[in-house]
């Protein structure tokens, strides 16, 4: 009889779940420090005057590119972007909701792509250097970005419909924070400063602050919303380990070979 060590070893799964509601507060945790951090270097520039804040400022000033909220904002919407995938994947084949989960997915991704890249700035840029129009406003990029969003719209209402009721009214509510401080707030932000006529005051500031803690939180709630009809994430590996009663120590070569000449 030959007897080899992989009998003894077996793969054992190990599970860990992750429940919706931690995922929420870690999600609230992320929001609430980077908001605190924004709050506290607003309260150093204009209450202390150090602007600089002893270099936490370029770290942390929700308004600058390629820092910790700039990350953590792309990061959310890639996190929502791989979620949709995962969920659509999930699908039976054939489902009709199968396509609008990937689609959802894959415009979050580009979403994701376009935080980190500042490809809409990109844009608006382009479109004023070619179209030269005076009636083009200087938030230009959210012409095309609107159509955009409202054809998606168009084309994903009878899956919205099709969704169970805590996730439309979860969605709705993400997708109105989200919105309103991405757009609203964005227009409102440059409005002011076409009209006062300087890049910096305390009043832009509070607006920009509430413009990026809209993002950061609808983003949020959008994936906490997603994570939550998944039932929360479940993790599965399986680790080789000894089977019960087998020595810890694989056999060597000679064990094999002195049990098959007993046999």
């Amino acid at each position: 009889m030959v007897r080899s060590a992989s009998a003894d070893v077996v793969g054992l799964p190990r599970t860990l779940h992750i429940p919706a509601r931690r995922i929420g507060y870690v999600l609230i945790a992320i929001t609430s420090f980077l908001l605190a951090a924004q709050i506290g270097l607003l309260v150093l520039k204009y209450a202390f005057g150090n602007s600089y804040a002893w270099g936490l400022t370029g770290l942390f000033r929700m308004n600058s590119e390629g820092n910790i909220p700039a990350l953590t904002s792309a990061m959310l919407i890639l996190s929502c972007g791989l979620v949709a995938l995962l969920t659509g994947g999930l699908q039976a084949r054939g489902s009709r909701d199968r396509l609008p989960w990937l689609l959802l997915g894959a415009v979050m991704i580009f979403l994701a792509y376009d935080e980190g890249a500042r490809l809409h700035e990109q844009i608006g840029d382009t479109m004023h250097a070619r179209l030269d129009a005076a009636w083009l406003p200087d938030y230009a990029f959210l012409l095309p970005y609107g159509a955009a969003m409202l054809i998606l719209a168009i084309v994903l209402i009878p899956w919205f419909f099709r969704l169970d009721r805590t996730s439309q009214i979860l969605f709705v509510v993400a997708g109105t924070i989200f919105v309103t401080g991405a757009a609203g707030f964005e227009i409102l932000e440059r409005e002011h400063l076409l009209a006062v006529g300087q890049s910096e005051s305390a009043l832009t500031d509070v607006m920009v602050t509430i413009e990026e803690t809209m993002e950061l939180g609808g983003m949020a709630l959008f994936l906490f919303a997603m994570v939550k009809r998944l039932g929360g994430l479940t993790v599965s590996t399986s680790l080789p380990v000894p089977a019960v009663g087998s020595p810890a120590e694989p056999y060597a070569a000679s064990d094999t070979i002195r049990e098959t000449s007993a046999a």
